[in-house]
């Protein structure tokens, strides 16, 4: 995630694959981050679509992620 918060275009998916395991089929994460927007309270945060996949079940996902000044990203909203 913080990778495609930090170099990710807006609006270009970005996956991952895990490998098949025991039987089970691979997961699938597809993430699209959303262009950067300076707040004055926040500073930089960007939203992140995704999705995380397992054969035929699907979650889909929003989440604001504001950087911190040490250069980690963290869930808008929460301590």
């Amino acid at each position: 995630i913080g990778k495609t918060l930090n170099e990710g275009a807006a609006d270009t998916v970005a996956e991952w694959s895990s490998s098949a395991r025991a039987g089970k089929p691979p997961v699938k994460v597809v993430l699209t981050p959303g262009p950067r927007i300076q707040t004055r309270s926040a500073g930089e945060c960007r939203l992140l679509q995704g999705q995380v996949s397992q054969g035929s079940r699907a979650n889909d996902w929003k989440l604001s992620f504001c950087q911190l000044a040490d250069g980690r990203w963290k869930i808008s909203g929460l301590k």
